[in-house]
């Protein structure tokens, strides 16, 4: 899909927020974005998986391992669950 057909749905609301850990082969409806380095890993329209997938993975290990050090994410949302163990979500398509 192309980024501007994912972002359409996006504005209308066609989207479900999932654990990253459950977003594989799903399409991601915003692209996710870390800092540092600051550059897109996932772009609007583009499938969940493989490489990207882990590294986000990582990265949520990484917050939970040491909490001070947390990277700023745009496009990825960091809950915290009844365990306190922050998760990251992502907005995928329906």
């Amino acid at each position: 899909m192309n980024p501007q057909d994912a972002h359409s749905a996006y504005i209308r609301g066609e989207v479900e927020l999932v654990r990253i850990r459950d977003a594989e082969g799903r399409i991601a409806a915003e692209g996710a974005l870390p800092y540092p380095p600051g550059v897109l890993c996932v772009v609007p329209g583009e499938v969940w998986g493989g490489a990207v997938q882990r590294y986000f993975l990582a990265l949520e290990e990484g917050v939970n391992l040491l909490p001070g050090f947390s990277p700023e994410l745009q496009g990825v949302y960091s809950e915290t669950d009844a365990d306190g163990m922050k998760r990251l979500y992502g907005y995928v398509l329906k």
